[in-house]
């Protein structure tokens, strides 16, 4: 089975440490204090064009490809960058990052024994997360023997892929630490990712 599915663990861009603005200014301002020597005499800030769209995707990319290198599953043969989405408004909802995931054949025989294994961690996992509350409507079920239904009970092609992404962000944590760490695994990924980014390569100067 193969389907395109959010990384949980990717923060997005606004207000984050990939965030666009910062990243923007940053590189800007470095560079017309500390390397204005090397750009026309008249140079301002002005100048400088910001390729966002490309460095959106080169962050997507890097963090999918560190995401699947750091924390592999058994159920999981690959993970693809697909695309990066953006909300129309950052009100209530930040960018998301999608990619490929190509599971093993008997991924459900695994993912099931993993639920039965960890049962009552799950149970209170997602009684926290997807019930809802003031300020909060969820649309997933607070009940972990519903997800079992919902992720095996149905064919491949059908099974709803919110549920199926929750599933794999809960296996990441119980394999890699406890629920605790999932910010931990989070900043792991942004680590490595922003090392093998060049802000440098999404711009250009028109002086």
């Amino acid at each position: 089975m193969k389907k395109s599915l959010e990384i949980m663990f990717f923060p997005g861009f606004y207000g984050t440490i990939f965030d666009l603005v910062d990243v923007e200014y940053n590189y800007v301002n470095y560079e017309l204090d500390y390397n204005k020597e090397y750009y026309p005499e008249n140079i301002t800030a002005d100048d400088f064009q910001f390729d966002a769209n490309a460095y959106k995707n080169a962050i997507g990319e890097e963090f999918t490809n560190n995401f699947a290198d750091l924390y592999p599953l058994d159920i999981i043969k690959s993970v693809k960058f697909d695309e990066i989405t953006s909300p129309r408004f950052y009100n209530f909802e930040n960018d998301r990052l999608y990619a490929f995931f190509e599971f093993v054949d008997d991924w459900k025989s695994i993912m099931r024994k993993f639920m039965d294994d960890n049962h009552d961690w799950l149970k209170n996992i997602i009684k926290e997360e997807h019930s809802s509350r003031s300020g909060y409507m969820s649309f997933m079920s607070n009940d972990v023997d519903e997800w079992y239904h919902i992720l095996f009970d149905c064919d491949e092609d059908d099974v709803d892929t919110n549920y199926l992404e929750e599933m794999i962000k809960y296996m990441v944590i119980e394999k890699y630490g406890t629920y605790d760490t999932a910010y931990r695994i989070r900043e792991e990924i942004e680590s490595y990712t922003l090392e093998n980014i060049y802000e440098g390569e999404f711009f250009t100067v028109n002086a």
